[in-house]
């Protein structure tokens, strides 16, 4: 009888010891209240923030798209600056708007574009890389298309040292599904000057596919002339010279002009001189001023051995080098 109680005792305290303490379950509970409510306060607090900054976002980008088009220029920069004024406040105030970055980079890209003085020009370019990519490292996660494609426009503007990056921005606008104008024309351009002749005759004939033109033509054919397939080059030179041909009022001549002295230099190469000297020929009646094609009309001159028609050119490309407005044209 004494036993059954003791056993029965023991489970009792046993039993006691494992039951879990209330006021333990109503700590836990509490904690649980005071994150719920503050994560309620988050998402009310967020929401409008969130909703104020899209509407910022998508007002502030229909008025750099709105710009008058036929207003004089000095009223567009106006305009353009207004805006600017206005972001930077915006961002003084809050320096971690990267949407107002953004729209930054992208107005200051529209006002560049305007800008005719180069050392402005070229300032305002630098200004608009800066805010872009202030922007983009403030909120990695921010993926905008057409921003990626304005940073490799300032880049490409910036110059040939920066086409690089101009080309990787290109290619992560393009993974964002964004094509801006002339974007493809830039990349195939790009990859001609980088010497990537393969990727340069697929990215030609990818614009024209789209947009045909003498300028793609001819730097098709550029391409198609770098990786050895003179007969293919030699048919694009001809169609860039025949659609000048037959609307010359619409294309620039300077495309014409190359046309006809990458034949000169393909048959240059071939020894045929008489052709090539022709070609040559026809691209200086449109351009008579160009020193490389002045230069390479030397070199046939000299390989043939008119000694007289060298001396001529050699005084010409001189007087030309000394000239104030070829030295405005290199800087």
């Amino acid at each position: 009888m004494i036993r059954p109680s003791i056993d029965l005792l023991h489970f009792k305290v046993k039993h006691k010891q494992q039951k879990p303490r209330p006021f333990l379950r109503w700590i836990f509970i509490i904690f649980l209240v005071i994150v719920a409510l503050w994560l309620v306060r988050e998402i009310l607090f967020f929401t409008p923030y969130l909703a104020e900054r899209s509407k910022m976002f998508v007002e502030v980008n229909k008025q750099l798209n709105m710009c008058p088009e036929k207003a004089v220029v000095l009223e567009k920069k106006n305009y353009y600056q207004k805006i600017i004024n206005n972001l930077l406040k915006i961002v003084t105030k809050n320096p971690t708007h990267e949407q107002a970055y953004i729209l930054l980079g992208k107005a200051y890209w529209l006002r560049s574009r305007i800008e005719e003085e180069p050392v402005l020009r070229q300032n305002l370019i630098n200004k608009g890389i800066l805010f872009l990519r202030k922007g983009f490292a403030i909120s990695p996660k921010f993926r905008f298309g057409e921003g990626h494609y304005i940073l490799g426009e300032l880049y490409y503007e910036k110059g040939k040292d920066w086409y690089f990056e101009a080309l990787s921005e290109y290619r992560k606008a393009k993974r964002l599904g964004f094509y801006g104008k002339d974007m493809e024309k830039r990349i195939a351009y790009i990859l001609l000057e980088k010497e990537e002749y393969g990727q340069a005759v697929k990215a030609w004939q990818t614009v024209l596919s789209s947009n045909k033109d003498p300028e793609s033509y001819l730097f098709c054919g550029v391409a198609f002339y770098n990786t050895a397939r003179t007969d293919l080059a030699e048919q694009y030179f001809n169609y860039a010279v025949e659609m000048y041909r037959e609307n010359p009022e619409k294309w620039n001549p300077e495309f014409l002009a190359l046309s006809w002295f990458w034949l000169g230099k393909m048959y240059h190469d071939k020894k045929i001189y008489d052709v090539a000297e022709k070609y040559y020929k026809k691209a200086l009646q449109i351009s008579p001023d160009n020193l490389e094609f002045l230069k390479k009309l030397s070199e046939l001159y000299n390989e043939i051995h008119n000694i007289k028609a060298v001396k001529d050119i050699e005084i010409r490309i001189k007087s030309l080098s000394s000239s104030p407005l070829t030295e405005k044209r290199k800087r």
